[in-house]
């Protein structure tokens, strides 16, 4: 944080403009520490998981006044803002009314003359130096000593408040900008489906079983004790996702032996679907091999698609590929614990292949309008990268002083820091007098 500043602004530690506040949790087990409509809010990191909004009022539970005079959670003002110290490092939200958090907050409750706005802001700037400065082997936490310790950047009041409510302005248009962002690979996903269910009902051929135009090879069940550390990869369905392999949790088979099974060896292009779970979350795992995926075998339950009659390979892949061929397996599986569809059921599948020269321009559109999607994809990964810097360039911006105009007229960041430091010292004289004071009575 070396930038030159505005001759109005200052710098200085967290703990210079805020008292920074920890946390504690109750015992847990001792449901009557617990409650969900009355006694004191509490939160958790958890309850900022995912939670997009400024301002928190509670967190899933309060405490009972049992639960929080048996820990050391505190009660804080309205206005303070609560910052995560451990799993995750920089949650920031600030508290609409009194709150208390488990230990898991090093919360900030603002100055006189600090706005809780500006204040949230500049913690969710300095995340990354907070993370950079935590400490453990186990998970990262931020101890009260570093958190008090974070460098922040100070200007008149008048001017934070300005600043902060420029930053609500350009913060939400990013907001909405990375939510129009979040919206496109639904569209495009799609797309695909759309062109792939427009390229299989064009043409009226007549419907066929698979099986008349293709045969399916099934691999081998290797045994787990033949399995080794190195040697030739097992292509098992753990290692198909919807259009490609992914060589995680490989098993492999010894060199020496494998020339026995040849004919199960993988060829670049092979198009393969796992029988056992076909169907996942993100779609059907079929996919088509790679070069790179190259030696590998063919295992019990996965599927390669041969001897072609009157289809193209590529037209088959659409074919397979459209929602339709995932309906017909859906409701074809069988088994509970472990869902699977047969070759038969496979090969039973009805179809349609027009001419060859009609198959082979079908897979040539399709193949042109999933280039589109995929330049789109690649336009889109790259705006979201942009999108995702924007915010932190933008809070730079502002820190920098460089967001909104200087007041020459407001009160220098100094005068400010220096009444806060008088105000402190006050009214820790204030308190300490009346410490002695209630002494002297007890003693009385």
């Amino acid at each position: 944080m070396s930038d030159k500043l505005p001759t109005n602004w200052a710098t200085c530690q967290l703990n210079d403009i805020a008292t920074i506040t920890g946390g504690g949790t109750p015992k847990s087990s001792i449901e009557e520490n617990f409650c969900e409509d009355e006694g004191t809010p509490w939160l958790t990191p958890a309850d900022l998981s995912g939670y997009k909004q400024k301002f928190i009022s509670r967190g899933a539970r309060n405490l009972t006044s049992q639960g929080y005079s048996s820990c050391s959670a505190k009660i804080m003002p309205a206005g303070t803002v609560l910052f995560s110290s451990r799993a995750p490092i920089g949650y920031v939200a600030i508290a609409t009314d009194e709150i208390s958090t488990n230990q898991g907050f090093k919360s900030s409750i603002p100055a006189t003359g600090i706005d809780s706005h500006f204040l949230y802001y500049q913690l969710k700037h300095l995340k990354s130096i907070a993370e950079e400065r935590a400490t453990g082997s186990t998970f990262k936490e931020l101890s009260g000593k570093a958190t008090a310790a974070l460098p922040v950047r100070v200007c008149p009041t008048a001017e934070q408040e300005l600043i902060a409510e420029k930053l609500d302005q350009l913060l939400a248009q990013v907001d909405s900008i990375q939510a129009r962002l979040n919206n496109l690979p639904a569209i495009l996903k799609r797309f695909r489906q759309s062109v792939l269910s427009a390229a299989v009902a064009r043409h009226k051929a007549k419907a066929r079983p698979l099986g008349e135009l293709v045969k399916i090879d099934v691999g081998h069940a290797f045994k787990s004790k033949e399995f080794t550390t190195s040697g030739i990869p097992l292509l098992r369905g753990q290692n198909i996702e919807p259009g490609k392999l992914r060589w995680k949790e490989t098993k492999y088979y010894p060199n020496d032996k494998a020339a026995e099974f040849s004919h199960l060896l993988i060829k670049e292009g092979d198009i393969i679907l796992a029988m056992d779970r076909p169907i996942v979350s993100t779609g059907l795992k079929l996919a088509k091999a790679a070069l790179d995926d190259l030696p590998c075998l063919l295992v019990q339950r996965v599927a390669r698609f041969k001897d072609f009659q009157g289809l193209l390979p590529a037209y088959l892949y659409l074919l397979l590929s459209d929602v339709g061929f995932s309906n017909y397996i859906q409701p074809n599986q069988t088994g509970s614990d472990i869902p699977h569809i047969s070759g038969k059921q496979i090969l039973s599948y009805q179809i349609s292949a027009p001419a060859l020269s009609e198959q082979a321009e079908i897979v040539r559109r399709v193949e042109q309008y999933f280039a589109l999607a995929d330049n789109l994809e690649n336009a889109l990964k790259q705006a979201r990268q942009r999108v995702d810097k924007l915010t932190q360039s933008i809070l730079a911006k502002a820190f920098r002083g460089e967001l909104v105009p200087q007041n020459p007229d407001d009160e220098p960041a100094e005068q400010l820091l220096a009444r806060i430091a008088q105000a402190r010292k006050d009214a820790e004289a204030l308190e300490k007098a009346a410490k002695k004071a209630a002494r002297s009575k007890k003693k009385a």
